[in-house]
């Protein structure tokens, strides 16, 4: 019997207080800052994104896919395999571009 392949890395991302979800959304709808995000779910206090982030510029050539998760005080990444940086890098990157305050990837925090 095959083991079954998991082909996406999860991280858990602590937002500030002060994060704005509104001004975050609009952002990157329009691919303003690191982000270009479509919004698939909207729960009010919970959104769902697909799209890239733009690691390091916003050239199409330098974008990573990502799936977003965003609560209230929290996100939820997971980062797709085989992309230009490692899982990681890229959720490290992702924590920067969000201001998170701590990041976890199995329950243990990455610094």
């Amino acid at each position: 019997m095959k083991k079954p392949v998991h082909n996406l890395s999860s991280y858990e991302i602590f937002l500030p207080q002060d994060f704005d979800h509104i001004k975050f959304r609009k952002n990157s709808e329009f691919g303003v800052g690191s982000f270009w995000l479509i919004c698939t779910e909207d729960q009010g206090d919970f959104q769902r994104y697909r799209g890239i982030f733009f690691a390091g510029s916003t050239s199409l050539h330098d974008w990573i896919r990502i799936l977003l998760d965003v609560g209230t005080d929290y996100a939820y990444l997971a980062v797709p395999w085989h992309q230009k940086l490692t899982e990681e890098e890229t959720a490290r990157q992702v924590k920067q571009a969000l201001k998170g305050t701590r990041m976890l990837k199995d329950g243990v925090e990455i610094l």
